[in-house]
């Protein structure tokens, strides 16, 4: 019976991954928001989070015809903020990707830690005239990849992240691109033959 029982959960958990998981960050993120709300306005400043879908066909890589559902979130806090999404894809008419699956899924978590916030200093500045390009926070950046096939996808990164406020754009109607972050990590990828922080990586 308890064998029975375990590969009952085995394969549940290899089945619905994307699903579990999806539970386990709407759960989290529920919490976070309970905490916060607990709180008033002294942890969080904003939040967002959204759940999409999207159904296409004459894909080149992996099956030609997939559905994938996202789920995505972004908040901002009184000591950093954070950032984070998962993809699960499934394959129709019970087609299967190279590695044999049915389905698969992708997840990155990205939570920063906000220097000028935690230590309460203003590290505002302009670097052109005018006030184009203002520079506006520094912070310790973090950021967790992985994928359904975990010997294959999954990585830390560690390293320095920069906020700018590029006001510039406000002129050519762009102020939607007006915030904007620069992230320089030090990579390791688990069960990769090279152990350690020996990749770097610049995300934007």
């Amino acid at each position: 019976m308890r064998d029975g029982a375990m590969d009952i959960a085995i394969q549940i958990k290899k089945g619905h991954g994307f699903w579990l998981s999806c539970i386990s960050l709407i759960s989290l993120l529920f919490s976070m928001s309970v905490i916060a709300e607990e709180q008033g306005d002294k942890w969080l400043n904003w939040q967002d989070t959204s759940i999409t879908g999207l159904y296409g066909g004459g894909f080149e890589v992996d099956p030609s015809d997939q559905a994938t559902i996202t789920l995505e979130h972004a908040s901002d806090w009184s000591f950093g903020d954070l950032f984070m999404f998962m993809d699960g894809t499934k394959f129709s008419h019970g087609d299967r990707n190279g590695n044999g699956d049915k389905e698969q899924w992708y997840g990155e978590a990205t939570a920063r830690l906000s220097f000028g916030k935690l230590t309460d200093t203003d590290f505002n500045f302009s670097i052109f005239q005018q006030d184009l390009v203002i520079f506006k926070d520094i912070l310790f950046a973090t950021n967790y990849e992985r994928g359904r096939d975990q010997d294959a996808t999954e990585s830390i990164l560690l390293g320095v992240g920069f906020d700018f406020d590029l006001s510039a754009f406000d002129m050519i109607g762009l102020d939607k691109l007006r915030y904007f972050q620069f992230n320089v990590y030090a990579r390791n990828d688990f069960h990769s033959d090279d152990a350690g922080f020996e990749d770097y990586q610049i995300t934007v």
